[in-house]
């Protein structure tokens, strides 16, 4: 096997090692906000992958689509909720072996297969996808601007919070209000009376 496709081999192999890691991260974090940044460097290693395979297209639209839009929605919704989520310590020590065991299965299998030959897949081209994708099936790509435009809404609802403490105003409501403020203009030493039934 020629230094190149070992080096290539070498390199899948880590950035697969490393998703891995980071989705077992993102399961038993108890952090919200280090949850999300764990899918992010998920969807980063896979781009990688994509890059490798030679689908640039697919994985700068993985870059824009899911790491441009829904993880900074993810994280917009985070703060804003400011919600803290509880987890057993057993069940953390119980995944934590989990986090080695991969990597080592991962070496294995690369091991294993070392000496055999593997066939590249056959790999479309990006202008290829980008004509199939924006003109057989643009429907699709609109159906997905409405999912993350719902998305974003859904975000923005989640961040807003009704509570029955807060006291809020109506500007409408004290524009026609009946006892609406009265303006004098009192003469120098005399005082103002007041009249409560006055409109």
């Amino acid at each position: 096997m020629s230094p190149t496709i070992l080096s290539a081999d070498f390199l899948f192999v880590c950035i697969s090692s490393t998703i891995i890691l980071c989705l077992a991260y993102t399961v038993i974090s108890s952090v919200l906000v280090y949850t999300t940044l764990g899918v992010i460097l998920a969807f980063v290693g896979t781009s990688f992958l994509y890059i490798m395979m030679g689908a640039e297209y697919l994985a700068f639209m993985l870059l824009i689509v899911y790491v441009g839009a829904i993880a900074v929605l993810f994280l917009f919704a985070i703060v804003g909720m400011s919600q803290e989520s509880e987890m057993h310590e057993k069940s953390k020590i119980a995944l934590w072996p989990f986090l080695g065991v991969v990597p080592l299965l991962c070496v294995n299998v690369y091991l294993l297969n070392i000496e055999g030959e593997v066939k590249q897949p056959k790999v479309f081209k990006a202008t290829e996808i980008g004509i199939a994708l924006y003109d057989s099936h643009y429907q699709y790509v609109i159906l997905i601007g409405f999912i993350l435009l719902i998305a974003t809404i859904g975000a923005v609802l989640l961040c807003i919070k009704h509570s029955s403490t807060i006291k809020s105003q109506s500007m409408w409501k004290q524009y026609i209000s009946k006892h609406s403020v009265k303006l004098v203009t009192p003469k120098s030493g005399s005082g103002v009376s007041i009249d409560r039934d006055s409109k």
